[in-house]
Protein backbone atom coordinates (compact mmCIF):
# COMPACT_ATOMS: atom_id res chain seq x y z
CA UNK A 1 0.00 0.00 0.00
CA UNK A 2 1.42 3.35 -1.06
CA UNK A 3 1.31 6.25 1.29
CA UNK A 4 0.59 9.58 -0.21
CA UNK A 5 2.60 12.46 1.19
CA UNK A 6 0.49 15.40 2.11
CA UNK A 7 1.87 18.83 1.43
CA UNK A 8 2.69 20.80 4.53
CA UNK A 9 -0.01 23.26 5.42
CA UNK A 10 0.95 26.43 7.18
CA UNK A 11 -0.55 26.88 10.55
CA UNK A 12 -3.38 29.28 9.71
CA UNK A 13 -3.60 30.71 13.20
CA UNK A 14 0.09 31.58 13.09
CA UNK A 15 -0.34 33.56 9.87
CA UNK A 16 -3.36 35.35 11.36
CA UNK A 17 -1.22 36.28 14.35
CA UNK A 18 1.47 37.61 12.02
CA UNK A 19 -1.12 39.75 10.20
CA UNK A 20 -2.28 41.15 13.53
CA UNK A 21 1.31 41.99 14.43
CA UNK A 22 1.75 43.85 11.16
CA UNK A 23 -1.45 45.83 11.75
CA UNK A 24 -0.33 46.72 15.27
CA UNK A 25 3.21 47.72 14.33
CA UNK A 26 3.90 51.35 15.18
CA UNK A 27 4.04 53.65 12.15
CA UNK A 28 7.44 54.45 10.67
CA UNK A 29 8.98 57.91 11.04
CA UNK A 30 8.06 58.57 7.41
CA UNK A 31 4.42 57.61 8.00
CA UNK A 32 4.27 59.73 11.17
CA UNK A 33 5.49 62.71 9.13
CA UNK A 34 2.83 62.06 6.46
CA UNK A 35 0.14 61.78 9.15
CA UNK A 36 1.28 65.07 10.68
CA UNK A 37 1.10 66.82 7.30
CA UNK A 38 -2.38 65.44 6.64
CA UNK A 39 -3.62 66.58 10.06
CA UNK A 40 -2.04 70.01 9.51
CA UNK A 41 -4.01 70.63 6.32
CA UNK A 42 -7.23 69.40 7.97
CA UNK A 43 -6.62 71.75 10.93
CA UNK A 44 -5.95 74.73 8.67
CA UNK A 45 -9.03 73.89 6.61
CA UNK A 46 -11.19 73.92 9.75
CA UNK A 47 -9.57 77.13 11.02
CA UNK A 48 -10.12 78.94 7.69
CA UNK A 49 -13.72 77.76 7.60
CA UNK A 50 -14.35 78.96 11.16
CA UNK A 51 -12.78 82.35 10.39
CA UNK A 52 -14.38 82.50 6.92
CA UNK A 53 -11.11 83.04 5.03
CA UNK A 54 -12.08 81.94 1.54
CA UNK A 55 -8.73 82.16 -0.29
CA UNK A 56 -6.67 80.30 2.34
CA UNK A 57 -9.49 77.73 2.58
CA UNK A 58 -9.30 77.20 -1.17
CA UNK A 59 -5.59 76.41 -0.81
CA UNK A 60 -6.39 73.47 1.50
CA UNK A 61 -8.60 71.67 -1.01
CA UNK A 62 -7.90 69.91 -4.27
CA UNK A 63 -9.96 71.52 -7.02
CA UNK A 64 -9.37 71.57 -10.76
CA UNK A 65 -8.70 74.87 -12.52
CA UNK A 66 -12.02 74.66 -14.40
CA UNK A 67 -13.98 74.10 -11.15
CA UNK A 68 -12.11 76.67 -9.06
CA UNK A 69 -14.47 79.63 -9.46
CA UNK A 70 -17.61 77.51 -9.05
CA UNK A 71 -16.22 75.88 -5.90
CA UNK A 72 -15.09 79.23 -4.53
CA UNK A 73 -18.58 80.67 -5.09
CA UNK A 74 -20.20 77.70 -3.28
CA UNK A 75 -17.85 78.16 -0.33
CA UNK A 76 -18.51 81.90 -0.16
CA UNK A 77 -22.25 81.16 -0.11
CA UNK A 78 -21.84 78.62 2.71
CA UNK A 79 -19.69 81.01 4.72
CA UNK A 80 -22.30 83.75 4.24
CA UNK A 81 -25.22 81.57 5.40
CA UNK A 82 -23.75 79.63 8.33
CA UNK A 83 -21.44 79.92 11.31
CA UNK A 84 -20.58 76.40 12.41
CA UNK A 85 -18.44 75.61 15.45
CA UNK A 86 -16.77 72.23 15.45
CA UNK A 87 -15.08 70.17 18.11
CA UNK A 88 -13.01 67.08 17.42
CA UNK A 89 -14.17 64.46 19.92
CA UNK A 90 -11.75 61.57 19.37
CA UNK A 91 -8.25 60.88 18.14
CA UNK A 92 -8.01 60.64 14.34
CA UNK A 93 -8.28 57.23 12.74
CA UNK A 94 -5.89 56.77 9.83
CA UNK A 95 -7.71 54.45 7.44
CA UNK A 96 -5.12 54.68 4.67
CA UNK A 97 -1.71 56.32 4.48
CA UNK A 98 0.75 56.39 1.60
CA UNK A 99 3.07 59.04 0.23
CA UNK A 100 0.43 60.09 -2.34
CA UNK A 101 -2.97 59.42 -0.76
CA UNK A 102 -4.55 59.23 2.67
CA UNK A 103 -7.89 58.75 4.40
CA UNK A 104 -8.48 60.11 7.90
CA UNK A 105 -11.65 59.78 9.96
CA UNK A 106 -12.51 62.31 12.67
CA UNK A 107 -15.47 62.23 15.03
CA UNK A 108 -16.72 65.82 15.07
CA UNK A 109 -19.44 67.73 16.91
CA UNK A 110 -20.88 70.47 14.66
CA UNK A 111 -23.06 73.24 16.07
CA UNK A 112 -24.53 76.19 14.24
CA UNK A 113 -23.99 79.48 16.04
CA UNK A 114 -25.68 81.43 13.25
CA UNK A 115 -27.97 80.36 10.42
CA UNK A 116 -29.10 82.90 7.84
CA UNK A 117 -32.87 83.24 7.48
CA UNK A 118 -34.28 80.78 4.95
CA UNK A 119 -31.66 78.12 5.73
CA UNK A 120 -31.57 75.37 8.32
CA UNK A 121 -28.94 73.31 10.07
CA UNK A 122 -29.20 70.43 12.53
CA UNK A 123 -26.46 70.25 15.17
CA UNK A 124 -24.85 66.84 15.14
CA UNK A 125 -22.05 64.48 16.06
CA UNK A 126 -20.71 62.41 13.17
CA UNK A 127 -17.61 60.81 11.73
CA UNK A 128 -16.16 62.86 8.87
CA UNK A 129 -13.95 61.04 6.41
CA UNK A 130 -11.26 63.19 4.80
CA UNK A 131 -9.63 61.92 1.61
CA UNK A 132 -6.35 63.68 0.91
CA UNK A 133 -3.96 63.72 -2.03
CA UNK A 134 -0.34 64.77 -2.25
CA UNK A 135 0.08 67.20 -5.15
CA UNK A 136 3.63 68.43 -5.76
CA UNK A 137 4.58 67.61 -2.18
CA UNK A 138 1.57 69.51 -0.78
CA UNK A 139 -1.27 67.67 0.97
CA UNK A 140 -4.76 68.79 -0.10
CA UNK A 141 -8.24 67.65 0.87
CA UNK A 142 -9.85 65.90 -2.08
CA UNK A 143 -13.18 65.28 -0.37
CA UNK A 144 -14.94 65.30 2.99
CA UNK A 145 -17.72 62.81 3.50
CA UNK A 146 -19.98 62.60 6.53
CA UNK A 147 -20.50 58.90 7.22
CA UNK A 148 -24.30 58.84 7.33
CA UNK A 149 -24.58 55.81 9.60
CA UNK A 150 -22.63 57.72 12.30
CA UNK A 151 -24.78 60.88 12.43
CA UNK A 152 -26.40 61.65 15.80
CA UNK A 153 -28.48 64.83 15.97
CA UNK A 154 -28.02 66.83 19.15
CA UNK A 155 -29.70 69.79 20.91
Amino acid sequence: METEEKPEVENESASEEEEQLVENDPPSEEELEIRRKMLDVISFNQLYERDKHVEPYMHTIFVSDEDYEKTKSEIQERFKNFNIDIDILEEPKFVEVSDTYGVVQLKIRSRATRVEEGHSYRNNVAVHEYSLVNVNDEWLIESIEVLEDTVEYID
